[in-house]
């Protein structure tokens, strides 16, 4: 993420810490009704910490019989911790067990930057704040640390916010009634993980609770893989390598008694978590250290990076910018994450930043420090058009590599004035005009071109601006290859940037990710084309007739080693048969039909037909096919001889 990037994100830190250090009368205080879920939560004590996690600044209470908790009154803008504790006679409903369960031991957060109207603490929001905690490495949380935790969390399981509240669930009658809402989604995907647990270990008496410390345990460093850290969690109520999975079986069994059909397809339709938090930065207000850096550009000349209080000066290829620091920092811990033109890195990054207007011309500085305090990566930029294509010489960039600079020197923009310079291009088996779908089951359009120069034009409504020109020189050199190469594009005066990449597929289709501001990458291909996934299902023509699994996994009438058949038509229609008569039928002419590859698929072109309420996978090299049918609830897999 470069610094326009940057500076969306911390404007909103920096309104929130503007909040809290400017609170004319501490007295103001806002109402807050919160809920306790696993579950519904009850009569288990809490009390209400200030971030050192030992004042108390609200009068502490337990739990309603319902999972509510009395309205609490907390000092308008102010961060806070809500602390939920087991205790003896505290209990919760376990969506797994159908029942109240003891909650006796254990504790529950939700950290939050400041209060609102409404509140929620869950296992999600204990995967926040303990993943918090390690990002403190130690130190005190803080609203940036916060923010940045509960926003990816929130990010990884596809929900708006986690620490809004969840409906709560204290009887099966509050769980079929869940609706379309995302307070309905929230306390589905709870539930989901309650049976997700329990599938595991159907011993264990607290599954959810269980789940959630465990969950809260491996997630602490960003990563689901079993760990602690480096330790293995004792006897995981889940598998990491197919969580993703394990939660969809879970959900489509939390979903089967929903009373709303148009709520019960929704909340079946729910996207599986990630096992892996994003990185997000983390705001904090500074300055670096004072002093000289200095560091090369791509040709190997000098760059010069000196920083004095807030002032900061990088001079290059005969140019200087010069401005003050906005006096506060970006830092991102662990993981892998972009910080400029095609340079990543790991461990600890601060990023500081500045950017003043003058005469029209956005000056901007943009510095990234290792943990150590070395230099890694220095922008700066004079920008007096910020259009996709400007004028030779209009524009002034400099890119500076320093010390803890890691990359190959030569994959940096040049710097000086942007002007043309001959094309490094040469990927030409990419070259041509593509239409294709935009996403995996053929959803909106995408065009896309690439001339033997390496320039590449991109039109899609997935674009802030509908469509992207992107010029060979933001080409990444190193990355080319026969069948791959990729653009990093910096921002316009609007703040957004892009990351392109242009990819010959292994099955020969031709395909370009979009990365947008940091978003969830898309992906426009001609192998996303519906049509040619159809010809494919079609292809496989003709009856297949078989029986249900002997053992392990009831048919769709609940029982085991039924004739079962699937007919494949030459338009690729599908139709799924047992022997009560019950059918799958999914096909290119079936309202809501989407087609692709499943997540295990095991070499077929096409394997995997949904529509709202049932889905079938294909493997046709081990002639079977999975069908789920979301309305039953029930399961079969029909293999053929």
């Amino acid at each position: 993420m470069n610094h326009f990037a940057k500076l969306t994100l911390l404007s909103g830190a920096l309104f929130l810490a503007g909040c809290i250090g400017n609170n004319d009368d501490p007295a103001t205080t806002t109402s807050v009704s919160a809920v306790a879920s696993l579950g519904a939560i009850k009569n288990a004590p809490f009390r209400v910490l200030a971030l050192d996690g030992v004042t108390e600044i609200a009068a502490a209470g337990k739990t309603a019989s319902d999972g509510a908790l009395p309205v609490i009154s907390l000092p308008a803008g102010q961060p806070f911790i809500l602390e939920i504790k087991g205790a003896a006679g505290a209990t919760y409903y376990d969506e797994a067990k159908a029942a109240d369960v003891p909650f006796l031991t254990g504790t529950l957060h939700v950290a939050k930057s400041t209060a609102g109207s409404s509140l929620g603490v869950s296992p999600l929001t204990e995967i926040a704040y303990q993943r918090a905690l390690k990002l403190a490495a130690g130190g005190p949380l803080t609203v940036g640390i916060i923010n940045s935790a509960n926003q990816s969390v929130s990010l990884a399981f596809g929900l708006g916010d986690i620490t809004l509240a969840p409906s709560l669930v204290g009887s099966p009658t509050d769980l079929n009634g869940l609706t379309n809402t995302e307070a309905g989604k929230y306390a589905a995907k709870l539930a989901s993980l309650a049976k997700l647990a329990a599938n595991a270990n159907g011993a264990d008496a607290t599954p959810a609770l269980t789940l959630a410390r465990q969950l809260a345990d491996d997630l602490s460093d960003g990563m689901l893989d079993g760990k602690k850290d480096a330790t293995d969690i004792n006897t995981p109520s889940y598998a990491p390598g197919s969580f993703g999975a394990d939660w969809n079986t879970a959900l489509a069994a939390v979903t089967t008694g929903i009373t709303d059909p148009n709520a019960k397809a929704a909340l079946a339709a729910l996207a599986a978590p990630s096992t892996q938090l994003p990185s997000l930065p983390v705001a904090a207000s500074g300055v670096p250290a004072s002093g000289a850096y200095n560091a090369k550009i791509s040709d190997g000349s000098n760059c010069a990076v000196s920083v004095s209080g807030n002032n900061a000066t990088v001079t290059a290829a005969g140019h200087t910018v010069s401005l003050a620091l906005d006096g506060t920092f970006v830092e991102t811990t662990g993981g892998e994450r972009e910080i400029g033109p095609a340079i990543f890195g790991s461990g600890t990054v601060r990023n500081y930043m500045g950017y003043t207007t003058v005469g029209g011309v956005l000056n901007s500085i943009d510095l990234n420090f290792d943990g150590s305090g070395k230099l890694i990566y220095a922008y700066a930029s004079k920008i007096a058009d910020d259009g996709p294509n400007p004028p030779a010489g209009v524009n002034t960039v400099l890119v500076c590599a320093g010390e803890a600079f890691t990359g190959n020197l030569a994959d940096l923009p040049p710097s000086g004035l942007n002007a043309a310079a001959p094309s490094q291009f040469t990927a030409t088996a990419l070259v041509g005009n593509y239409n294709a779908p935009l996403n995996v089951d053929g959803s909106g359009s995408c065009t896309f071109s690439l001339d033997n120069q390496g320039n590449f034009s991109i039109t899609t409504a997935s674009l802030p601006n509908g469509k992207m020109d992107v010029p060979y020189t933001n080409l990444l050199t190193n990355s080319q290859t026969a069948s791959k190469v990729q653009y990093e594009v910096h921002p316009s005066l609007n703040g957004d940037w892009f990351l392109f990449d242009v990819m010959r597929q292994a099955d020969g289709s031709t395909r370009t990710g979009i990365l947008v501001n940091g978003s969830l990458q898309k992906t426009c291909s001609t192998a996303n084309d519906p049509t040619a996934k159809w010809a494919a299902m079609a292809a496989q023509a003709g009856t297949y007739t078989g029986h249900t699994q002997t053992t392990g996994t009831a048919d769709l009438s609940n029982k085991f080693n039924n004739p079962c058949s699937v007919t494949i038509t030459a338009t690729g229609k599908v139709t799924y048969n047992t022997s009560t008569g019950t059918q799958i039928i999914i096909g290119p002419d079936v309202a809501g039909a989407s087609i692709g590859k499943s997540t295990n698929n095991q070499g077929q072109i096409v394997d995997y037909l949904e529509i709202g309420n049932a889905a079938l996978s294909f493997n046709f090299n081990a002639k079977n096919v999975t069908a789920v049918y979301f309305s039953s609830g029930l399961a079969d897999i029909c293999t053929w001889p």
